[in-house]
């Protein structure tokens, strides 16, 4: 079964996963930050959450680096 989920699963996308087993992590897993884990089966649904592509303005008004001085620590705002 891993085999099957190897490509499918890519950091930083959103799933929608159900039908997966909740249980408590083995002893010789070693994890102190997370009391439960989760255990795919042949059951478990996994669906990626298609998300809509980020849109950017037409329009970039850039700023040399060598004019960042004068806003750092200031209220002034780089964008209008």
């Amino acid at each position: 079964m891993l085999e099957q989920l190897a490509n499918l699963l890519v950091p930083f996308k959103k799933y929608y996963i159900s039908r997966a087993a909740v249980c408590q992590p083995r002893a010789c897993a070693n994890t102190d930050e997370y009391p439960f884990c989760w255990l795919v089966t042949p059951n478990t649904v996994i669906h990626e959450i298609q998300e809509p592509v980020p849109s950017f303005p037409f329009y970039f008004h850039l700023n040399p680096f060598s004019m960042l001085d004068i806003f750092a620590d200031t209220r002034h705002l780089l964008s209008k």
